[in-house]
């Protein structure tokens, strides 16, 4: 097992765990003996990994599974799971383990940062979005009246354990859409590790597993810089929003058919367009960008039913959003992100980003 170093808000540091025991037998001796856990875990991995609640079951265990929908994320999914702990006298020795993708630990670690004014809480992410983004970072929020993660607080998990067995249940779909958030943040940051990723994203899914282990391990040193740089994503760590701004409002309006990854791909997609049109970059930008798209399957078309206005009208319920103006995540070319003194965020003129928008048809 090897073990990274996450920089924290609230702590210096937590330990990330690469584990490749796919018996999950070291997962048991990490987590501390306390008299309560509550595991908040995606109900779909209870028949995936019977083994997995087995060892992470003391005498007082309880299991919390949730169905992992953005409906769910939300003031009253939180709610609900609150309901459900407080019915059980928890203490503040007491501990919340999340197990799942992003959405689940989200929910999972707000609930715990929350309770008693918080309780320790440990992540066990089962998604690739999981294991090299969602994990690391401190954030922990829920959606509120429309909007993505308005509700929230940054706080740190004791550790996070990632193992790679946990994706042979994943569908092609679910892996490449998870994948493209590690290629984002190399789009955004390094072009030498860009590159090295990028001949090897069409056969991913397939390759053997010290292959998968490798890419998941340089997604996760990726993510790593970046936090050090910037743990509040005020300035440099603007790269992990990279191709959000577009892709929160289309996933948002068609969260049923579209999931999250689609969602950023899309959103890259036109972003890089609109540096295009700005001069920031050249059409090669956004060449690469489909060809990153093509590679992985992924959609780069936003679909017809959803009008260009709606998209338009979400963008302005998002949290980066400062006095009326939807600011994006630029880049100059690959691993180089538009700044003006160490200011990554660029204010787009309306009309570039509707043309930009209308480009994605």
């Amino acid at each position: 097992m090897n073990t990274l170093y996450c920089k924290g808000y609230t702590k210096p540091n937590y330990p990330v765990y690469l584990s490749t025991d796919e018996d999950l037998d070291d997962l048991a001796s990490l987590l501390p003996r306390t008299k309560k856990r509550f595991v908040v875990i995606d109900e779909k991995l209870l028949n995936l990994f019977p083994q997995l609640t087995t060892h992470l079951r003391t005498d007082e265990t309880y299991i919390f599974p949730i169905t992992a929908t953005e409906r769910n994320k939300s003031l009253n999914g939180l709610c609900n799971l609150f309901d459900e702990i407080f019915a059980l006298k928890p203490n503040r020795d007491d501990i919340v383990i999340a197990v799942g993708g992003g959405l689940v630990m989200n929910l999972g670690g707000l609930a715990a940062s929350l309770i008693m004014r918080g309780i320790r809480f440990y992540y066990i992410p089962t998604t690739l979005t999981g294991q090299i983004d969602a994990s690391m970072g401190s954030k922990q929020a829920i959606n509120f009246k429309g909007a993505k993660n308005w509700l929230g607080m940054f706080n740190d998990p004791e550790f996070c354990y990632i193992n790679p067995s946990f994706l042979k249940t994943t569908s092609l779909r679910e892996f490449n859409s998870q994948a493209i958030e590690g290629v984002k943040l190399c789009l955004a940051t390094d072009k030498h590790l860009f590159n090295e990723v990028f001949e090897s994203l069409d056969g991913l899914y397939d390759a053997p597993a010290p292959g998968l282990t490798s890419f998941i391990e340089k997604m996760i040193k990726a993510k790593i810089a970046v936090v050090e740089k910037d743990l509040t994503e005020d300035q440099y760590g603007m790269s992990m929003l990279y191709g959000h701004t577009v892709g929160h409002a289309i996933e948002m309006l068609d969260h049923d058919n579209i999931n999250h990854g689609e969602g950023v791909g899309l959103g890259m997609l036109a972003a890089a367009r609109i540096s295009c049109m700005l001069g920031i970059a050249d059409e090669s930008l956004v060449t690469t960008h489909e060809e990153v798209l093509m590679r992985l399957g992924l959609p780069s078309k936003i679909p017809s039913h959803i009008a260009p206005t709606d998209i338009i009208e979400k963008l302005g319920h998002n949290k980066k959003n400062y006095e009326g103006e939807v600011r994006f995540v630029l880049l100059k070319g690959i691993g180089q992100m538009a700044n003006n003194n160490e200011d990554y965020f660029n204010v787009v003129p309306n009309k570039v980003i509707s043309a930009a928008i209308k480009k994605g048809y």
